[in-house]
């Protein structure tokens, strides 16, 4: 099975991996544990092959939890801003909302 496979089911799949850019869909209710360590778990195997810019789509996400996306979004806020970009589609009020309460406003850019 390859890593995008391993990837491809859950809270988040790949969507498509180029480089230094990685396309992921998020999905459902984000605010349980398995979730995030799901999530933090392809974030770091992508980081790891060097991916510093991201576009999320976020329109398939019911729930986020602050707590978890503290958890998983930690090691993109404690980058400068300028060592990363992360674009995010189709985020509901709520998770926008979410999102800008934990500080994440300074490093991500939404777009509808």
């Amino acid at each position: 099975m390859s890593w995008r496979n391993a990837f491809g089911r859950g809270p988040v799949r790949v969507l498509s991996h180029h480089q230094r850019h990685a396309d992921l869909e998020f999905s459902g209710d984000l605010g349980g544990f398995e979730s995030s360590a799901r999530i933090s778990e392809v974030l770091r195997t992508l980081s790891a092959r060097g991916v510093n810019s991201w576009t999320w789509d976020l329109s398939r996400v019911t729930h986020l939890g602050s707590e978890n996306a503290v958890k998983f979004l930690g090691p993109f806020l404690l980058q400068p801003p300028d060592a990363v970009t992360v674009t995010v589609r189709g985020a509901s009020p709520q998770v926008r909302k979410t999102l800008r309460q934990i500080g994440a406003g300074r490093l991500l850019h939404f777009e509808d």
